[in-house]
């Protein structure tokens, strides 16, 4: 875990697949994100979050975003890493509208 000053980032839970779920789900954050909306319902998408949880990708590594008082706010994904160039992306997204 990282804590900052407002904010801290922490392991990815299968908790946080409803909110997930939501945001992708929501086209507004969606469009801004550069993704496609799911097709697929929470059941299915609930089923997959938990593999990814059992089974994370080498390639990409995903945090929860949280306020100091435990409320995830969003997502921190690095990904598309390049261990020879010592490159990788990173992507913030904050779903909580609040």
């Amino acid at each position: 875990m990282i804590v900052g000053g407002k904010t801290k980032l922490r392991k990815k839970r299968l908790a946080d697949a409803l909110d997930d779920y939501a945001w992708q789900t929501d086209p507004e954050l969606a469009e801004l994100d550069a993704v496609s909306l799911p097709t697929i319902t929470f059941g299915q998408y609930l089923d997959q979050y938990a593999s990814e949880l059992h089974y994370p990708l080498l390639t990409r590594h995903r945090f929860a975003i949280e306020t100091l008082d435990g409320e995830h706010i969003g997502n921190c994904t690095y990904y598309d890493i390049n261990e020879t160039r010592g490159e990788a992306e990173l992507g913030i997204m904050i779903g909580n509208r609040h």
